[in-house]
């Protein structure tokens, strides 16, 4: 198994589910409603229907960054306001979240070894950059859970 296809098994596994650690962040999310994700059980903290616009907004920027395209984000650009709030919102937004990272597992499971030690725009190797973005799901799966407790979902 090459180096790219591990790293492809493991972002799957943080996206999909059979983490080691736990929950994966579609795990998390699973059965979550509208009302759950809109809800600040903690105030002055992101909800969860914040959390998955800033990962949305995330995957892209890394996509961005592998495709070896400079990214001119902002730190506010990474949680943008959250408009619609309804059901079919929320399916779509999941559904966003889904296609992107079979978009980067793809990215991942075509690059040779010597593409995965090559920084990518930004100054991160790309190695470093998935496995950062499992290092984020996994931290942005664990809120999720906290807030979905805390909301009653």
């Amino acid at each position: 198994m090459t180096e790219g296809n591990r790293i492809a098994e493991q972002l799957r596994r943080m996206m999909f589910g059979a983490a080691w650690h736990g929950p994966s962040l579609l795990e998390a999310l699973d059965g979550v409603t509208a009302k759950t994700a809109a809800a600040h059980p903690i105030p002055g903290a992101h909800n969860v229907w914040e959390l998955i616009a800033h990962i949305d907004v995330t995957q892209k920027h890394i996509l961005t960054r592998l495709r070896g395209e400079a990214s001119n984000l902002t730190d506010a650009d990474f949680f943008p306001p959250v408009g619609d709030t309804s059901e079919k919102a929320l399916k779509d937004a999941v559904s966003r979240l889904k296609a992107q990272e079979e978009e980067i597992i793809g990215v991942a499971s075509r690059m040779t070894d010597e593409q995965i030690a090559a920084a990518v725009p930004g100054g991160a190797t790309a190695y470093e950059t998935f496995h950062g973005h499992c290092q984020h799901n996994a931290f942005h799966a664990g809120q999720i859970r906290l807030l979905r407790k805390l909301a009653g979902g």
